[in-house]
């Protein structure tokens, strides 16, 4: 288990480094500043409340911000335990001033199939079927969490749309 933690680190470090080393490609309408004012955005959750934490996602998201931080990236936000806003992630919500107003978006925590969960309480699922990315801004995408790619037709193919517009790597 642990060499496949490794594995899986140096396989991220590298991903990110060929995105921080390339000049951000323009995709949506929200933003034509992509090559000279790069920005992106982190989302964590390690604390649930049912339990089944996530102990390395503060690790491992201070460690994306700091890498593109470094590299000149703007930061647009880096949300952590104390917020679990799904409106920021969909399509009818708040998505083009947060997680589509970016040229990147890490997020780590829990997931399955056909979405992520900001928390263990009610309410707290972004289903893939009600977001919308790329179609303002965003260009690439990390998600950090379990069998979130593991079917692509519920990220990209008729009738859901979460990832036009946006690369998507699996891991």
């Amino acid at each position: 288990m642990e060499k496949r933690k490794i594995e899986r680190s140096i396989l991220l470090a590298g991903i990110v480094m060929g995105m921080i080393l390339a000049p951000p490609a323009c995709a949506g309408t929200g933003d034509d500043n992509d090559a000279s004012y790069p920005e992106f955005g982190v989302e964590y959750k390690c604390n649930y409340l049912a339990g089944n934490n996530q102990p390395s996602s503060p690790t491992s998201a201070e460690g994306f911000r700091e890498a593109l931080s470094s590299a000149g990236w703007t930061e647009s936000f880096f949300i952590g335990d104390e917020d679990r806003n799904v409106n920021r992630w969909t399509y009818s919500g708040l998505d083009q001033s947060y997680v589509d107003g970016t040229d990147i978006v890490y997020f780590a925590g829990h997931g399955w199939n056909q979405g992520i969960l900001l928390n263990s309480a009610p309410g707290s699922w972004v289903y893939f079927r009600n977001c919308e990315w790329g179609d303002y801004d965003l260009e690439w995408m990390l998600l950090d969490s379990c069998h979130t790619v593991q079917l692509p037709s519920e990220l990209k193919y008729y009738p859901h749309h979460a990832m036009n517009g946006v690369s998507r790597m699996r891991i």
